[in-house]
């Protein structure tokens, strides 16, 4: 890259849903990662980090969100914990459960957006 191309690049913010387009164009493109960003004047570190959130999201991974827990003391059992999920799914989990097999249990029990 030479002085007039970096003098030319400048900062852009980028939807993601371009970010994800730009993705795919280079994964189509057939070119190793610089080849791609000099001949389209993307930022090597830039299409690297855009890569990286594509994959994350097509792995469903997603923010931490909040839930509601309520703490009683009626029919409660000592060690479990009773979850009720949007579409009236209840599960009592044990203390002791797998935090990660929970938490896909939980997240294949979210509703589909539409």
């Amino acid at each position: 890259m030479n002085e007039i191309t970096m003098m030319k690049r400048s900062h852009q913010r980028r939807s993601a849903e371009q970010r994800l387009q730009w993705v795919k164009q280079y994964e189509r493109s057939g070119q190793s990662m610089r080849e791609f960003c000099m001949e389209n004047d993307l930022a090597y570190a830039t299409l690297s980090l855009w890569r990286r959130e594509a994959r994350q999201a097509s792995e469903g991974r997603q923010s931490a969100s909040l839930v509601e827990v309520r703490v009683g003391s009626a029919g409660a059992v000592y060690g479990a914990l009773k979850i009720r999920v949007p579409g009236g799914v209840e599960l009592e989990v044990s203390s002791g459960t797998d935090a990660r097999w929970l938490a896909s249990i939980l997240h294949a029990l979210q509703p589909a957006e539409g």
